[in-house]
């Protein structure tokens, strides 16, 4: 039966939601069938129509047209409740592998009681009000690159569940970075052995907080948060004159699988970011220079989540 169902999804005509676009359900892409308490409702119907011909009883004529004037009336509201509603998908926050990607959907203005939004096996139920506030909807994501969220059904069967309407909506690709490694640390180039001095850590100006290593000098431990409970923490310190850029470069990585490696550059970008220290990224066939910013931040991790994508491509 699901499966019947799937290939008759695939016959419907479908509106394409993109981010930043509106869609509108017009009368053409609006489909209503009835539920199965509106089946047994139809077979009471015929039931009375037989008894009230048999008997030839006006008051049982009576009734059973009036139920069926209702049930046509709510066909009617079942079909009104979702003709004419207008969709505007809001571009996504960008989301690392593995954590679930938010999509928010700003509907028009208008009341639109008891609506279902069905996205990649979870449903959604909510009234839309006047006001018209986003719906947000949530689709986990698996691994890096272009994913396709599937699609999106919006159904009702206000006001009696006798009649169920629904409509489809192709959703746009949207991207996913690279699940970023628990830590990273970036080895040294072979041009940085013959200097060492570059090596070795600032110790004048405070810049933030790390895990502490084994190694570490203890008075670089920051024991006032340890007494507080913060855990052994290793402060880091730079020299205000020294601001040499990062390099994330493939080629300083040992061999290992394409996702590990981007894993670990991926973390290696974000610390760098939060430690606002410029930073470059170097893969095969794409350079980019070294720099800092928001928009910087998302061109790295988008060359990241795009570089060779799996085979299998997206979901």
């Amino acid at each position: 039966m699901r499966n019947l169902r799937q290939r008759f999804d695939k016959l419907l005509r479908r509106r394409r939601l993109t981010p930043a676009s509106t869609a509108r359900i017009d009368r053409r892409h609006v489909y209503i069938l009835p539920t199965r308490y509106g089946w047994l409702f139809a077979l009471l119907l015929v039931l009375m129509l037989i008894a009230s011909l048999n008997y030839d009883n006006n008051p049982a004529y009576l009734l059973t047209f009036l139920l069926l004037g209702l049930a046509l009336n709510a066909m009617y509201f079942t079909w009104r409740n979702l003709h004419g509603l207008e969709l505007r998908l809001l571009a996504p926050v960008p989301v690392f592998a593995g954590e679930p990607l938010e999509l928010r959907l700003q509907p028009s203005a208008g009341s639109r009681p008891a609506l279902a939004f069905s996205l990649a096996g979870q449903v959604h139920l909510d009234d839309l009000d006047p006001t018209g506030r986003e719906v947000r909807l949530q689709v986990p994501t698996r691994r890096r690159g272009r994913m396709h969220p599937g699609n999106l059904e919006i159904a009702t069967s206000y006001p009696l569940g006798l009649f169920r309407a629904w409509s489809l909506f192709e959703l746009g690709e949207v991207l996913v970075y690279p699940q970023p490694a628990a830590e990273a640390e970036l080895p040294p180039a072979p041009s940085q052995h013959d200097d060492e001095r570059d090596q070795k850590e600032g110790d004048e100006e405070f810049y933030g907080l790390r895990d502490f290593r084994q190694g570490d000098p203890l008075s670089h431990v920051d024991w006032k948060g340890l007494a507080r409970e913060r855990g052994l923490l290793t402060k880091q310190f730079e020299d205000p004159e020294r601001k040499d850029p990062v390099n994330i470069d493939w080629k300083l990585f040992a061999p290992a699988d394409t996702e590990s490696r981007l894993s670990k550059m991926t973390r290696l970008v974000i610390d760098a970011e939060q430690a606002h220290r410029a930073y470059g990224l170097f893969l095969p066939g794409f350079t980019l220079d070294a720099g800092l910013g928001t928009r910087h931040f998302h061109r790295c991790l988008e060359a990241l989540a795009l570089f060779r994508e799996p085979l299998n491509g997206p979901e």
